[in-house]
């Protein structure tokens, strides 16, 4: 029984500390703004040659304690798509549309489902500080 209560108040107290991890998150909105309209030339783009993915964002997985804890995104070769996004040097990706990227079964759904996306929204960890990011993706 006093397991059962510990394990119980460990719940509650993880569910408290992530509402209180809610509201301290900062959102960044760019749906429906003139960057929705320069994401839809390089979804084109990015679609037909996904390589091309470079040219706009170099990603890197950054481990902890020999697990992954996220990925490290910085602006590629054409960095303006990259600040339009929202997105600053060195953020750490944590999530797509609540896809939780440490975690590599949901890495891998999420990338798959990315082709047909028309929203996204990525949680990005700077400065300590998480940082919602999202966007549409014209189709």
């Amino acid at each position: 029984m006093q397991l059962l209560f510990q394990a119980t108040t460990s719940l509650l107290q993880q569910l408290q500390q992530a509402k209180t991890n809610q509201r301290n998150v900062q959102k960044v909105d760019r749906r429906n703004s003139e960057f929705s309209d320069e994401l839809a030339n390089s979804r084109a783009e990015l679609l037909a040659d996904p390589s091309k993915i470079t040219d706009f964002i170099a990603i890197s997985p950054v481990q902890k304690d020999g697990e992954v804890a996220g990925y490290r995104l910085n602006p590629g070769k054409d960095a303006a798509l990259f600040k339009q996004a929202g997105f600053q040097p060195s953020d750490l990706a944590k999530s797509i549309n609540g896809f939780d990227l440490t975690d590599m079964g949901q890495a891998l759904e999420v990338m798959a489902q990315l082709p047909e996306l028309t929203e996204m929204s990525v949680m990005v960890e700077r400065e300590g500080q998480l940082v919602e990011i999202m966007f549409s993706l014209p189709e």
